[in-house]
């Protein structure tokens, strides 16, 4: 990641919140063996990456227990989605944009044909029985209390097709027994990459009051509760 300013984490920041970046097994920040190793079979370490890195900040202090949030787009929200139904302990909340759901039939619409040295093919036994070991559409379990997690979805994703987030989130509303919400944000002009203009900035804002209400997060009195206007909305990235 390359330094950016985005006014969704200021607006974060600014409210007295923390942001960490996970950099799980599977991303290129050490080199090809570090990328290789979160890879098919692998991906399900990637997850465990993520829990382990969650539960650190708390035994570190830099997070208060139940007060953890997570904010993911594609293949991170994918993660997010998978560790929270995994552990649906670990987050307090949790907002996943265009993730993969239904790691059975990823291959199905958007580019998911291209992504079997990725995930690895669901024809094979062998490989469809590493995908079900994480695959969070798979791993919901009737009666279990899970986070609040709003799922972010675009109509023009030529990507990842919505019906992975609309799956999880019937599951997941179906499941749940606690009182956090499970919600659905869809947008019809929307793609993969975020959303144009004033939607990207509803989006941001939905966001942060999802994460701040179930982190416990209060703004300090006269700043506001949203991000400030800008140019083009924020796009949904990871952090803890």
């Amino acid at each position: 990641l390359e330094p950016a300013w985005d006014p969704a984490l200021e607006a974060w920041l600014r409210a007295g919140g923390r942001i960490a970046w996970v950099h799980a097994r599977g991303g290129g920040e050490l080199g090809p063996a570090w990328a290789a190793a979160g890879r098919g079979a692998g991906k399900s370490a990637t997850v465990d990456d993520f829990r382990a890195a969650a539960a650190m900040l708390v035994e570190r202090g830099e997070a208060p227990a139940g007060g953890l949030g997570a904010l993911a787009a594609s293949n991170g929200a994918l993660v997010v989605a998978a560790a929270l139904t995994r552990e649906p302990g670990l987050l307090s909340a949790a907002v996943c944009a265009a993730p993969l759901t239904d790691l059975a039939r990823y291959q199905v619409g958007g580019l998911g044909r291209l992504w079997a040295e990725e995930y690895g093919d669901p024809a094979d036994p062998q490989a469809l029985r590493a995908l079900l070991d994480y695959s969070p559409y798979h791993r919901v379990v009737p009666g279990t209390a899970y986070p609040a997690v709003l799922f972010a979805t675009g109509a023009n994703d030529a990507r990842v097709p919505p019906w992975h987030a609309w799956k999880l989130c019937a599951a997941l509303g179906r499941a749940g027994t606690g009182a956090a919400p499970v919600l659905l944000d869809h947008h019809d002009s929307g793609g993969h990459q975020g959303r144009p203009a004033a939607a990207g900035r509803e989006l941001a804002v939905r966001s942060l009051a999802l994460l701040g209400a179930g982190t416990g997060l209060v703004p300090p009195a006269g700043l506001p509760a949203g991000p400030p206007a800008g140019p083009s909305g924020p796009r949904p990235r990871p952090q803890s």
